[in-house]
């Protein structure tokens, strides 16, 4: 008798594990310290459902320890129970008020030294001055509040920023610390993005939104001399082209030249010493002459 109760519970236990599905694609967002379980679930078939989730150490038989019973969510926040540098199993299950229970649905081999990824640097400051920008931040945060860098020894960070004129040349710098001042030139306009490295654990942060500023301050002296010297170039260039031409005599024109005539067609000049003569023989034939002679 014991045997075949033993073998009716071992059934009534499996029927009632199968009566309900598991949850589908388990997954674990991770970001610095911030650990959140997710999973699907089809709530059209079956009302009423809650999930029960816990973790383990791996390789651990110890037990399992829960961290959320009866959600209606489909997610479970792990962020205060697990350590940056272990490795846990994670799982999930379904149960019904009716009292069925879905198989558990299982998250392995989860550490958050290697799946975890690193969050980029926030409450960035961006302020122009005279010739530079300087740029303040917040290094990435655990849920505790307490900087990344305390858990991921020798993080920098990477600055990146460009002229709004030659975007394509960007200019990068590694950095120590959360405040830096750039030397830029003067009344322009800069972009700039910053990202957290931790080279040991080789994780790369994405880059800070975009922010741009125009610099303010006097233009370099270079370029107000060049200005000055366009300036007199240009006023003694018109100034030489004027005197130039007033210097041209007006009669070198000929009226063939205006008219458009050929040289065949042009009146021929007069030379002075004919025109004296002919006004000498006029002069002379209007006389009256002497009859007596």
């Amino acid at each position: 008798m014991r045997a075949l109760d033993f073998c009716l519970a071992v059934i009534f236990s499996t029927s009632v594990f199968a009566a309900l599905p598991s949850p589908q694609n388990v997954k674990m967002d991770a970001i610095n310290t911030r650990y959140i379980l997710l999973w699907e679930w089809n709530q059209s078939q079956h009302d009423k459902v809650t999930f029960t989730a816990e973790f383990t150490f791996s390789n651990d038989e110890s037990g399992y320890t829960r961290i959320c019973t009866g959600m209606t969510q489909k997610w479970c926040n792990f962020s205060a129970k697990l350590d940056y540098f272990a490795s846990y199993e994670l799982r999930v299950r379904a149960e019904s008020h009716a009292g069925l229970k879905s198989s558990w649905a299982i998250r392995k081999e989860f550490c958050p030294e290697e799946d975890a990824t690193l969050g980029p640097p926030t409450h960035v400051r961006v302020e122009p001055g005279n010739g530079m920008v300087t740029i303040s931040f917040r290094e990435p945060m655990t849920e505790q509040g307490v900087p990344m860098s305390f858990i991921l020894k020798n993080m920098v960070f990477k600055l990146q920023y460009w002229d709004t004129q030659t975007p394509s040349q960007k200019v990068t710098k590694v950095i120590q610390a959360t405040q830096h001042t750039l030397i830029l030139q003067p009344r322009k306009q800069f972009c700039l993005q910053v990202s957290a490295i931790s080279e040991e654990y080789e994780k790369v942060s994405p880059h800070t939104q975009m922010q741009c500023v125009t610099t303010t301050g006097d233009l370099p002296v270079w370029l107000i001399l060049l200005a000055v010297v366009g300036s007199a170039l240009l006023i003694g260039l018109v100034y030489i082209y004027r005197r130039k031409k007033r210097r041209v005599p007006s009669h070198s024109i000929k009226p063939s030249s205006i008219l458009g005539l050929p040289k065949s067609l042009t009146p021929l000049s007069v030379d002075s010493s004919e025109e004296s003569c002919a006004v000498m023989t006029v002069v002379t034939n209007g006389w009256p002459q002497d009859r007596g002679h």
